[in-house]
């Protein structure tokens, strides 16, 4: 079974001026939009193989909490490494469509110090 990094998702105190950086100045480019127009949308930006997903912080009036929010791996069968998995770490969420993006194929776990790891099976950029 193959696995190979996809995107760290990082909390931002101001997303388009963290995408405005990273395209600037790394030469990320945006691959889609999630929730667009809504007060919690968040942005992918891709360079090369490797892409950054980039989320609002501050939701509901609280003050933005910034920093790592999860490391993804893009997979070529979630259902068969969450099998894999399950036993040896945390399931947060277990393999799901995506609500966004019908298509892809989700699971979540975290691993020994709690950080979150999700999988994924299907991305497609759009933008």
């Amino acid at each position: 079974m193959n696995i190979r990094i996809h995107h760290v998702a990082l909390v931002c105190k101001q997303v388009e001026r963290t995408e405005e950086f990273y395209c600037r100045h790394l030469g990320f480019r945006r691959v889609r939009t999630c929730r667009a127009g809504q007060p919690d949308q968040f942005v992918m930006i891709r360079q090369g193989e490797f892409c950054l997903e980039l989320f609002p912080g501050g939701q509901d009036g609280e003050a933005p909490k910034v920093g790592f929010k999860h490391l993804c791996f893009d997979v070529d069968d979630v259902d068969g490494w969450y099998g894999r998995l399950k036993d040896v770490a945390e399931v947060t969420s277990e393999p799901r469509n995506s609500a966004i993006s019908p298509w892809l194929r989700l699971a979540f776990f975290k691993d020994p110090d709690g950080n979150i790891i999700e999988l994924n099976q299907g991305w497609k950029d759009t933008e």
